[in-house]
């Protein structure tokens, strides 16, 4: 439908907040939490709580730019060195375990499904316990504490 000025008035467009939320960390890397806010490591910010921002800039001021990522790759480093830590833990818990066993250790997955218009939460058959998902994990983990390391250093 159009009007007499020409617009078309039978589309309307939707801004999709949360899309533009994920391209908007895509773009600028995982954040961390600072003073009510999200903390990106180039020095963005963002509302923690709205999809819609507002977006910060990161300060002008060189040095104001350098603390504030000094900061955030500290605190990211912390979080990641704790993540990687209770990996490390649980990975050598259940080796252990599963060392002390005659037989492998069996393990069933959980998942949901959508079954007759509701989520169903079902489980696998049993099967042995395989570490390698969690050892990949702590290959991811130990590549990012190295690149957090990295920064800090670049940034001293």
């Amino acid at each position: 439908m159009t009007t007499l000025a020409g617009v078309d008035t039978s589309t309307r467009l939707t801004i999709d907040w949360r899309a533009y939320f994920r391209d908007f960390i895509e773009e600028h890397g995982e954040p961390i939490r600072l003073d009510g806010r999200l903390l990106f490591r180039d020095g963005w910010g963002y509302s923690v709580a709205d999809h819609q921002g507002p977006e910060f800039r990161p300060p002008s001021d060189r040095g104001q730019l350098r603390s504030l990522q000094q900061l955030y790759w500290t605190r990211l480093l912390g979080k990641l060195i704790g993540e990687q830590t209770a990996v490390r833990n649980r990975i050598k818990t259940l080796a252990d375990w599963d060392a002390a066993r005659s037989l492998p250790l069996q393990v069933r997955r959980s998942y949901q499904t959508e079954e007759g218009g509701g989520l169903v939460r079902k489980l696998s058959k049993p099967e042995n316990l395989d570490l390698s998902g969690y050892e990949s994990n702590l290959a991811d983990l130990d590549y990012l504490v190295a690149e957090a390391r990295e920064e800090l250093e670049a940034l001293s």
